[in-house]
């Protein structure tokens, strides 16, 4: 169906047959393995054409049941929230650590259990290491104590000292991720930041494989020198190993996104991404969270496409390079191919000056797009946005993409065609729509309440 430019089009599904009665779709918005005192408020994501509520659970036991979002103040994203009492739970039991759960369940009674995350309850601050280790790349000594005046030299004898679960102070220096060491036993995060007083600008992390887990960066700039016809990541992983947590951390290519093919993870690391930015670099980080990060000057893949939470997160100026790969803001496409795009959800993401189509979509299930906007995008034929092969359960709301053109594939040949089942599109806009016709619920796609306005 193509629409000619100008012309304003609701579409609402009437006498549509019953829709595929898909799971809720939902994330966890917590980065797991954390040692919480006080009251820790645990966020879901979650959304469902019927609405949902999420009972909670530790160890197995409900304790409590959000009925509805809220604006959780930990994360600052309209989600549902428990309260996790880990200082009633030390006090009661001692510190130790839990299995956080949560069922979430539909209006019309479909559920969907996450996987259990652990958290530890430290309300008697007994659980981990509590050193303090101080490193100079400058003035440092291997052999020192690690104290503030005898601080040691390399980043690798800093997490060597602190143990699982201390902190690394970083001095003004340059500090390489090379073979950090640890092991991968450890239960808490290790925390490395900058050392009190330090400028963030005079402390520079450079790219390597820690060949540990649960590291967690704050406030530090990383980065890589990837040159022309080079492939490099600035944190390599270790075979989905390993975890890693990036706090308010700055990713970015010495070089420019034009040079080589560079990225923030590599190696399958799993990561968990706070704040902070990514710039000046091939493509985005993958990660299983991201939120409230800003993506700018990245020539392609803005943000990855299944099994993440990408929520309250900005893309600016994502700009093919000349003669490099092609440039989508986001390609969802299995991996392996022939298996399925999943549990993606793309939530309270703005996007602006994105010389790209925005979405390559592939095969996809169980996945929502929900407030997201789009402006200043490229559009025409070649350009335009299209989803293709199966979709199953995926939600589109408030979903604004006004000067684009959405492609719905179905071609004479068949070969990718759009195939859809519980895909609903609501209160949302296109530039304009093609491809699939059938929009009423009775072919698996409906649309309510969209506008498609036409695109040049």
């Amino acid at each position: 169906m193509a629409m000619k430019k100008g012309l304003l089009v609701v579409l609402i599904a009437l006498m549509a047959a019953p829709l595929f009665a898909g799971r809720p779709i939902a994330a966890w918005d917590v980065v797991p393995h954390q040692r919480v005192t006080g009251t820790f408020k645990a966020g879901v994501v979650a959304f469902h054409d019927k609405g949902v509520s999420v009972e909670f659970t530790i160890n197995g036991k409900k304790f409590f049941v959000a009925k509805e979002a809220v604006l959780n103040d930990r994360t600052g994203v309209m989600e549902f929230v428990a309260p996790f009492p880990a200082s009633k739970l030390s006090s009661k039991l001692g510190d130790r650590g839990y299995l956080l759960g949560a069922k979430i369940i539909s209006g019309d009674g479909a559920s969907h259990v996450l996987p259990e995350i652990v958290l530890y309850a430290n309300g008697g601050s007994t659980l981990g290491s509590k050193k303090t280790v101080w490193v100079d790349s400058l003035k440092g000594n291997e052999f020192a104590d690690g104290s503030e005046a005898s601080p040691v030299k390399s980043l690798a004898q800093g997490v060597k000292k602190a143990g699982d679960g201390g902190t690394v102070y970083l001095k003004e220096g340059s500090y390489s991720l090379k073979m950090l060491g640890g092991g991968f036993e450890r239960k808490f995060w290790t925390l490395i930041t900058l050392a009190p007083g330090v400028d963030r600008s005079k402390v520079e992390v450079l790219a390597g494989r820690p060949g540990t887990d649960k590291l967690r960066f704050k406030d530090l700039n990383l980065t890589c020198s990837v040159s022309d016809g080079e492939y490099g990541a600035i944190v390599m992983g270790e075979g989905a190993k390993s975890v890693a947590w990036f706090e308010n951390c700055t990713f970015s290519n010495t070089l420019g996104r034009e040079s080589g093919q560079s990225s923030p993870f590599g190696n399958k690391l799993m990561a968990y991404v706070t704040g902070g930015a990514t710039t000046g670099m091939s493509t985005g980080p993958v990660a299983s969270l991201l939120r409230g990060h800003k993506v700018s000057s990245v020539a392609c893949k803005a943000f990855p496409g299944s099994d993440s939470l990408i929520v309250n997160c900005v893309a600016e100026d994502v700009v093919p390079v000349e003669g490099g790969v092609s440039s989508d803001f986001m390609s969802v496409v299995p991996m392996p191919p022939r298996k399925w795009a999943e549990n993606l959800i793309v939530y309270g993401v703005k996007g602006s000056g994105l010389e790209c189509q925005i979405f390559n979509i592939q095969r996809l299930r169980d996945s929502a797009f929900v407030n997201v906007s789009f402006t200043d995008v490229s559009h025409g034929n070649t350009v335009a946005s299209s989803a293709s092969d199966e979709m199953e359960n995926v939600i589109f709301s408030k979903f604004s993409l006004p000067k684009q053109t959405w492609r719905w594939r179905y071609s004479k040949s068949g070969r990718g065609d759009f195939k859809p089942s519980g895909v609903v599109v609501k209160n949302s806009e296109f530039g304009a729509m093609e491809g699939f016709e059938v929009h009423d619920g009775s072919k698996g796609l409906e649309l309510r309440d969209c506008v498609i306005d036409g695109a040049e």
